[in-house]
């Protein structure tokens, strides 16, 4: 009933309120909803995101938050065998590190421009750090980095910076997102990336 008061189509009207909707009712719901199958809607999901975050710039606005989360998470778990080779409706997912590469630049600049919050976020810069690793960019210097703001709470690769340090070790400083930003930049515009296209 509120796509026909809109004017537009159930479904347009659904992915253009998929955050809400996954907040609210649960993602297993939400995909349903979309008509996303249950082994693809994680792609489904980051196309979702992506076509959304380029409308948004085209508009002037900022990405969603949601969105951005969806995009740097499925980063994390990258690997080209896992997105089927005929979807044709994931068109935008990336399928090679430095496709993902080309993204993560795109979401970093945004974050940037807008000044979102996500700067700040410790959960969203564990999840760009292990993403960043994941691509081949997460051998940082932290012995650099001890005055930064914004702390980074690892679950096991000891990136919170208030955490306890270990017998004859100095506990690891805090992280942030424009040293992770810097780090990633300074790597992307000298060298090649660990991650394999493959």
């Amino acid at each position: 009933d509120s796509a026909k008061l809109c004017g537009v189509a159930p479904i347009e009207w659904m992915e253009s309120r998929y955050w809400h909707l996954k907040k609210t009712v649960g993602y297993q719901l939400a995909r349903k909803l979309l008509f996303w199958g249950d082994k693809s809607f994680h792609l489904d999901e980051l196309q979702l995101a992506i076509e959304e975050m380029a409308k948004r710039k085209k508009l002037g606005l900022r990405a969603r938050n949601e969105g951005v989360r969806a995009i740097v998470r499925s980063a994390r778990y990258f690997h080209p065998r896992s997105i089927p080779p005929h979807h044709k409706a994931i068109a935008l997912v990336p399928r090679s590190s430095t496709q993902w590469i080309s993204l993560i630049c795109f979401v970093l600049d945004d974050i940037v421009a807008s000044a979102s919050s996500l700067r700040t976020d410790r959960y969203f810069l564990s999840d760009l750090y292990q993403a960043l690793g994941r691509l081949g960019y997460g051998s940082i210097d932290f012995s650099a980095n001890a005055n930064t703001n914004a702390s980074v709470q690892g679950e096991s690769d000891g990136l919170d910076g208030n955490a306890s340090p270990d017998a004859g070790e100095k506990a690891r400083p805090k992280i942030s997102f424009e040293i992770l930003r810097q780090h990633f930049n300074d790597l992307h515009g000298a060298t090649t990336p660990d991650g394999s296209d493959e």
